[in-house]
């Protein structure tokens, strides 16, 4: 009988592994997809974090523009990602082999399934395994209380802010997270040095970031996409007799090109007809911030990026200021 349940297990890992390969290989039929924003990573655009677009600088100089092999390191990075997460999990909380199946068919979703992480170029691509990865060793940390793995962890949330800038948000929570371990385990000195750590890699990110910046565009400072983002949603929202709100020339003309590619691309919130605007406008975001705001920024507005950004910035407040009556 326990031969019978062991034979019987292996053949479903040997299904599941097999079913996982399958799986991969579709991916690679597939190739790479290119998405409106693609081009800004592939371009090294000044508004993009560092973090992809060198990666796929580096990736170029050895492969060129053989795309499908990107996908088979960005989907076989997804693959290593999941399994390890999955096993630090397995280490030190045990579940069955059944278990760590299906919660590995569900972590490699975005894979197959809708998302395509893996075959789109896009930030995701390196975001998602390193989230997994820096969660197995805050996994760890916690476990063991040792400071080796919160810096790993915290390395692996540089690299995701240094990919993505909304990944900010790690930072305080890592905070949370060395001030719970103080409480529990009383030690002052360990309290320091791991706040000392979490401090010194937030400056080098800066440092970092700020460098990139200065060798694209000269200008010692942050990624300049607050505004490109800013003016997505008052857009959508806005209606044609706005222009008259504008008194720069710049600003005029950027309007007016936006909202005629808003209408003509039906990325207005008048477009969504029976469709739920919230849907709709999530569904146009990305074509709102780079085929027809980004656009037409580059079109009207100053071509230094970080000037351009604060006239963003600026369209958009004076929107939402008369869209929302704030007046």
């Amino acid at each position: 009988m326990f031969e019978n349940s062991f034979t019987s297990e292996k053949k479903i890992k040997i299904f599941f592994y097999g079913f996982i390969f399958l799986i991969s290989l579709y991916l690679l039929r597939k190739g790479a997809v290119f998405a409106p924003d693609s081009g800004s990573y592939l371009a090294m655009s000044s508004f993009r974090s560092l973090g992809y677009p060198l990666f796929l600088k580096a990736y170029g100089y050895f492969f060129q523009d053989a795309y499908g092999v990107l996908v088979a390191v960005q989907v076989g990075t997804g693959v290593l990602a999941v399994d390890y997460f999955l096993r630090t999990l397995n280490k030190h909380f045990s579940f069955s082999s059944f278990v760590y199946m299906m919660l590995f068919l569900f972590l490699f979703a975005p894979y197959f399934v809708l998302h395509h992480i893996g075959n789109y170029i896009l930030t995701e691509a390196l975001c998602y395994p390193f989230f997994l990865i820096m969660l197995s060793f805050l996994v760890k940390f916690l476990k063991g209380n040792e400071t080796k793995f919160l810096l790993t962890s915290v390395v692996f949330g540089l690299l995701l802010t240094l990919t993505r800038s909304q990944f900010i948000f790690l930072w305080p929570g890592f905070l949370i997270l060395i001030t719970y371990m103080f409480y529990k385990n009383r030690s002052i000195l360990s309290f320091f040095g791991r706040t000392l750590i979490l401090a010194a890699i937030i400056l080098s990110g800066q440092m970092i970031e700020r460098t990139y910046s200065y060798i694209l565009t000269s200008s010692f400072k942050t990624v300049p996409f607050v505004g490109y983002q800013a003016i997505v949603l008052p857009l959508y929202l806005s209606k044609e007799r706005d222009v008259t709100l504008f008194e720069s020339p710049q600003e005029k003309a950027f309007f007016k090109a936006a909202y005629e590619g808003l209408q003509e691309k039906k990325a207005h919130i008048n477009s969504a007809n029976d469709i739920n605007p919230l849907f709709h406008y999530s569904g146009f975001y990305n074509i709102i911030c780079h085929r027809i705001s980004g656009k037409a920024a580059l079109q009207h507005l100053d071509p230094n990026p970080y000037i351009r950004d604060g006239q963003l910035a600026s369209v958009s407040l004076t929107l939402i200021k008369n869209n929302f009556f704030l007046t």
